[in-house]
C-alpha cells in the first residue's frame, strides 16, 4: 500500500511541475499576443489614416 501511495505522490509532484511550466508558457504567450495585437491596431489606424488622406477626407 505504501508503494502505491509513494507512486501517487511522485505523480502529483511531476504534475505540479508540468502545470507550473504550462502556466509560464501561457503567460509569455499572452504577453506576446498583447504586443502583436497593439501593433496590429496601430497598423490598421495608420493605414486608415493614409486611405483617408488619399481620398481627401482629412
Amino acid at each position: 500500500m505504501e508503494s502505491r501511495v509513494a507512486k501517487l505522490e511522485a505523480l502529483a509532484e511531476s504534475t505540479d511541475k508540468r502545470l507550473s511550466l504550462v502556466e509560464t508558457d501561457l503567460r509569455s504567450l499572452s504577453a506576446k499576443l498583447d504586443k502583436y495585437f497593439l501593433l496590429g491596431i496601430a497598423a490598421i489606424v495608420g493605414l486608415a489614416g493614409l486611405i483617408a488622406k488619399g481620398f481627401g477626407w482629412l
